[in-house]
C-alpha cells in the first residue's frame, strides 16, 4: 500500500514530492471533497526513512527476500528523496517546510502539533525545521538500505555509498545536535545551526536509531528515566512546564501526553541500555516500574 500509493509528483496541496511515503488516507467528505488535503496527504518527512527501516526489518523477520527485490525501486526512490527534497540545503540533515501553507501540517514529525517544535522557553524556531529524531530515522533507513542493496539488490556500490553517507551524518549529528552543558541532544536546530534545547522523550528514538554515540547513551537514558520526563507510565514527550508551554500543548496529541504508541521506541532504547553493567542509577525505576510495560 505504501509502495503503491508513493509520491510521483510535486503537489504543494497534498504535501507530495516524488519519492515521499504517505502520512495520512482518509475517508468522508472532507477528504472526497478536498476541502481538507486528507484523502492522500504527505505531509510528514518521517514516513519516508521508516519505510526503508519497514522494509529491512520486515525481512529480517521473514526472510521474505522477493518482497525485498520487488520493491526495490519504491525503496531506492526513498533512500533518493533523503538526498534531494528531503535535504534542501544540501548539508545532509532531513528537514521538513509544509508546501501546503493553508490547512498543511505545520510540524511534520511524530510530534505534529503545532507548538510541539519549541525551545525550552517556549520560542518557535523557523522552517526549514530539522528535528533530532528526523536524523536517526535517516541514518538508520541508509545503514538498513546498504544491507538491502548489497545482500538482495545485487548494488554494492550503491552499498557503500549510502554507508558513506550515513557515516557523515552521524558524525556531523553528534558534533550538531549535542548540548554538552545539558548532557542531551537538542530537539532541532535551525536553518543557520542554532540549537533548539528544549528535553523531550525524541531521546529515546535516538537510541533506537543507532546515531547516539555509544559514551553519551548513559546520559540520555538517565534524562528519560529522570523526573522530568518518567512518568511511571512511559516517558512524557516534553517536561511539564517547560517553557512556556501552556496547558493545551501539555495535552495535545503531540505534546506533553504519554501515549502507547509513542513510549514503545524511548522503552525498548532506555531499557536496552540500562541492562548494561554500570548503568546510571536513575535508570532503575525503568527497570522496576517500565520494562513489564515495554513489554505490553
Amino acid at each position: 500500500m505504501l509502495a503503491l500509493a508513493q509520491g510521483g509528483q510535486l503537489d504543494d496541496y497534498h504535501d507530495e514530492e516524488p519519492g515521499k511515503i504517505l502520512s495520512e488516507l482518509r475517508y468522508g467528505e472532507a477528504a472526497a471533497f478536498d476541502d481538507e488535503p486528507t484523502a492522500l496527504y504527505y505531509g510528514a518527512a518521517d514516513t519516508t526513512p521508516l519505510f526503508v527501516v519497514l522494509l529491512d526489518e520486515y525481512e529480517r523477520w521473514t526472510g521474505d527476500a522477493d518482497l525485498v527485490r520487488e520493491l526495490r525501486h519504491p525503496a531506492r526512490m526513498a533512500l533518493d528523496w533523503l538526498t534531494g527534497y528531503g535535504d534542501p540545503y544540501g548539508d545532509g540533515y532531513l528537514r521538513y517546510q509544509p508546501r501546503n501553507t493553508t490547512n498543511g501540517v505545520a510540524n511534520q514529525t511524530w510530534r505534529n502539533s503545532p507548538e510541539a517544535i519549541v525551545d525550552r522557553h517556549g520560542v518557535v524556531p523557523p522552517y526549514p525545521r530539522a528535528t533530532c529524531e528526523l536524523q536517526g530515522y535517516a541514518y538508520d533507513a541508509r545503514i538498513r538500505g546498504a544491507r538491502l542493496a548489497r545482500e538482495f539488490w545485487g548494488d554494492p556500490e550503491y552499498a557503500a555509498r549510502l554507508e558513506a553517507d550515513a557515516a557523515r551524518l552521524r558524525e556531523r549529528f553528534n558534533q550538531d545536535f549535542w548540548l554538552p552543558q545539558r548532557g542531551y541532544y537538542a530537539l532541532a536546530i535551525t536553518p543557520d545551526g542554532t540549537p533548539v534545547d528544549a528535553l523531550t522523550s525524541g531521546l529515546g528514538h535516538l537510541l533506537w536509531s543507532g546515531i547516539v554515540e555509544p559514551e553519551r547513551a548513559d546520559s540520555l537514558a538517565a534524562h528519560l528515566c529522570g523526573p522530568a520526563l518518567f512518568t511511571g507510565w512511559g516517558s512524557a514527550r516534553t517536561p511539564t512546564g517547560n517553557g512556556r508551554t501552556t496547558r493545551s500543548a501539555r495535552t495535545s496529541a503531540r505534546s506533553g501526553r504519554r501515549t502507547t504508541r509513542s513510549s514503545p521506541p524511548a522503552c525498548v532504547a532506555t531499557v536496552t541500555t540500562t541492562r548494561r553493567p554500570g548503568s546510571p542509577p536513575a535508570c532503575s525505576p525503568w527497570r522496576r516500574r517500565s520494562a513489564g510495560r515495554c513489554r505490553r
